[in-house]
């Protein structure tokens, strides 16, 4: 039983350790550790759609060698610059507690996954307010609160929080929801053509014959 947990521990550790290395010098141990996207995540513009970033929790079993208690897991969102107004971001919440994502609580040399999730919506799919053609972008950040029971009833306790940021760029042509929308209108203007170059010909016919 030992040796079939050995590669996922040592995974959980490696993790760990590159996590404790790219904190600053006078950090103290982690416990709880969070990694996601690095860098600007962009998203393209679209309708209605949805964004899913995915994020590693590890219990490093540092300094207390326990099973970690997590917290609700929660996202703050605010707009960063750009076109905000119309290529909107919006958070829905996380995946934890969903099966396989990460729960309640989270054993020590090991890690789960969650998944931020937000709704995109572009209510200017064409650009035709924002002619400057500025992308939108957000800042969120994921809080995890977090326990580790240290005997008699004390607790360590902390909370990781990690920050991104997300731009809605846009399309170089557009979605297919905006092609069935523009595909709809044109043949609503197609067909009031049509039909006044009908009424126009019945008349024109109709003064022919009285003629």
């Amino acid at each position: 039983m030992g040796q079939r947990r050995l590669p996922s521990i040592r995974a959980a550790a490696a993790m760990a350790a590159a996590i404790l290395l790219s904190a600053p010098r006078d950090a103290r141990a982690l416990q709880i550790a969070a990694q996601g996207p690095q860098g600007v995540t962009d998203v393209m513009e679209c309708l209605d759609c949805s964004l899913l970033l995915r994020f590693t929790v590890v219990n490093t079993g540092v300094p207390v060698n326990a099973t970690a208690r997590l917290g609700t897991m929660t996202v703050f969102l605010h707009a960063n610059g750009g076109d905000t107004v119309n290529d909107v971001l919006v958070s829905t919440g996380t995946t934890q507690g969903d099966p396989a994502q990460c729960g309640t609580t989270l054993a020590a040399a090991s890690r789960c996954s969650v998944y931020a999730q937000f709704d995109v919506r572009d209510a200017d799919p064409f650009d035709t307010r924002d002619r400057n053609d500025v992308p939108g972008q957000w800042r969120f950040h994921l809080y995890i609160p977090w326990a580790v029971p240290l005997g008699r009833g004390r607790f360590e306790r902390g909370t990781v929080e990690e920050d991104q940021l997300v731009r809605v760029v846009d399309q170089g042509v557009p979605e297919p929801r905006s092609w069935v929308l523009m595909i709809v209108g044109f043949g609503a203007v197609g067909g009031a053509l049509r039909r006044a170059a009908g009424v126009a010909g019945r008349s024109g016919r109709a003064g022919r014959a009285e003629g």
